[in-house]
């Protein structure tokens, strides 16, 4: 399923997005996600060095990585006339196994 989520201008870092929950089938199963792919041109980054948006892998909390400032924002040089201050995020949470997960993936690992 996909989950949207706006974010702001002055958001700070660590905001909770969304808690990940399923049912693991096996212990090395990770929660991962997958944003759209408007982010990816927007941000000007290939996939793998995304991080604006992380999960903690035990707690399955996806957050925002970086604080949203005016100078961030003018990075990824959003300019919509009707909402000059807010991203609308697709993101796409799913489980997938630690070893086999696809080459780029956004995760992060967050120290305990």
């Amino acid at each position: 399923d996909a989950y949207w989520e706006k974010l702001y201008v002055d958001q700070p870092a660590g905001t909770p997005l969304l808690y990940v929950h399923a049912l693991r089938d096996t212990p090395e199963e990770v929660p991962s996600f997958h944003l759209g792919q408007h982010l990816y041109g927007t941000y000007r980054t290939r996939l793998h060095e995304n991080n604006w948006i992380c999960i903690q892998e035990d707690t399955g909390l996806l957050y925002l990585n970086r604080s949203l400032d005016h100078n961030s924002w003018e990075k990824l040089s959003v300019r919509r006339a009707d909402t000059p201050t807010d991203l609308t995020s697709l993101c796409r949470p799913r489980l997938s196994p630690a070893h086999r997960l696809p080459q780029g993936l956004p995760v992060t690992h967050i120290p305990s």
